[in-house]
């Protein structure tokens, strides 16, 4: 475990990755980094988050994204982390509840020999439009919040992983 637990966030997703597409919020998950087997260092999302007592989150598994290399992870912002599914060009967007919970997880994933992680510096044109979309895709468009929904709405899209 990359950071001592998962950390809450809101899965948002533009379908496409096209720049006048618009971003859907998939709803609530709990984010980790961590090393599973055969898929190697892996952005997990968890439908529920850890027990009481802090410990590995006992909720299912909704989705598994090995980070492999030449993957680049963009954080847009304090409390945004996002990225681009090079099979299908769709773009996720994980929004956490602090900017501490986005950096653990952004450290767990530079810490991967096989991923980058891209600076908004390095990509200032269309930064803050994007945070726009996507923070109106995540207080506007939440659905209701039920576990089993995500992995559904999860299942749906085509992740070439």
């Amino acid at each position: 475990m990359a950071s001592g637990g998962a950390y809450p966030v809101q899965v948002l997703h533009l379908p496409g990755g096209g720049d006048g597409g618009h971003w859907s919020n998939l709803g609530a998950a709990y984010a980790d980094v961590t090393f599973l087997r055969p898929q190697g260092q892996s952005l997990v999302l968890y439908a529920a988050g850890p027990n009481a007592d802090g410990q590995q989150p006992r909720g299912r598994i909704v989705l598994v994204y090995p980070i492999l290399p030449g993957d680049a992870f963009e954080r847009l912002d304090g409390a945004t982390l996002s990225w681009a599914e090079p099979e299908s060009g769709a773009e996720f967007a994980l929004c956490f509840a602090d900017e501490a919970a986005c950096a653990a997880i952004c450290g767990a994933i530079s810490a991967s020999p096989s991923s980058t992680m891209v600076s908004p510096v390095a990509a200032v044109d269309g930064v803050a439009e994007r945070l726009a979309r996507l923070r109106v895709a995540r207080d506007e468009a939440a659905p209701a919040p039920a576990p089993a929904d995500i992995a559904a709405r999860l299942a749906q899209l085509s992740i070439g992983r």
